[in-house]
């Protein structure tokens, strides 16, 4: 994760860590019935938990992302069931 220089003194509710703009690596999105992941993510996340927070922006971009553009690449996940190992 890619940290940024974080807006003005923005705490985080969960635990009172400093909130800080970065870019997500990896984030993923389930729409519509299918799994999406995205590279390189705007966000808003705490220096001391790790929660994340998606603005309202990137989330905009994110459907718009899945709506119009083709991906850079496609790749095969597999899907395990827990239930059915106990």
């Amino acid at each position: 994760m890619k940290k940024k220089h974080t807006r003005q003194n923005e705490y985080c509710p969960l635990c009172g860590g400093l909130i800080e703009d970065r870019t997500i690596v990896h984030e993923e999105r389930d729409a519509q019935g299918h799994l999406y992941i995205f590279e390189n993510v705007p966000a808003r996340v705490c220096d001391q938990c790790g929660e994340v927070w998606l603005p309202a922006a990137t989330i905009d971009l994110l459907d718009e992302v899945i709506a119009k553009a083709k991906p850079k690449k496609t790749v095969e996940t597999p899907v395990y069931d827990l239930a059915a190992q106990r």
